[in-house]
């Protein structure tokens, strides 16, 4: 009996845990700006490090977006999620969601740098239907 009360116990605080780490994501994201394939310059100060890029994705067709190249002694890549989207209907797009960061040395000067993201099927060794998107970041 205490061993059943012993993983009980065990099983609450995973639970609790994951719970408050997804609440703590969710609220720190919420505060970040959100950019899309409409918003293609994005300009990042010391005072809000932090954006997301979220992306039109259908993934049901076998295409996805891959982050291809960025700075990574100025950015990082700190999240990555599709996101479904809200309706029953099956093979309905959703999105796909990058969360970054500027590192703290990046501030200080005036820089840019390029997100370039390309949206194909992973497993086409040279795939025929791509898409390209950059985005150019300017960091205050």
């Amino acid at each position: 009996m205490k061993l059943k009360n012993i993983l009980h116990a065990i099983l609450f605080l995973m639970v609790s845990f994951g719970a408050i780490v997804g609440f703590a994501r969710m609220s720190a994201n919420a505060s970040m700006p959100a950019y899309d394939e409409e918003q293609l310059h994005i300009s990042v100060g010391s005072n809000q490090p932090g954006f997301i890029i979220k992306l039109k994705s259908n993934p049901t067709t076998g295409y996805s977006w891959s982050l291809k190249s960025f700075d990574k002694t100025l950015l990082e890549s700190t999240h990555h999620q599709f996101i479904a989207a809200k309706t029953k209907l099956i093979g309905a797009p959703g999105f796909e969601e990058w969360t970054f960061n500027v590192l703290p040395a990046a501030f200080g000067k005036k820089r840019h740098t390029t997100l370039t993201f390309v949206y194909a099927r992973s497993w086409e060794k040279e795939p025929k239907d791509t898409s390209t998107l950059s985005f150019g970041i300017e960091i205050k």
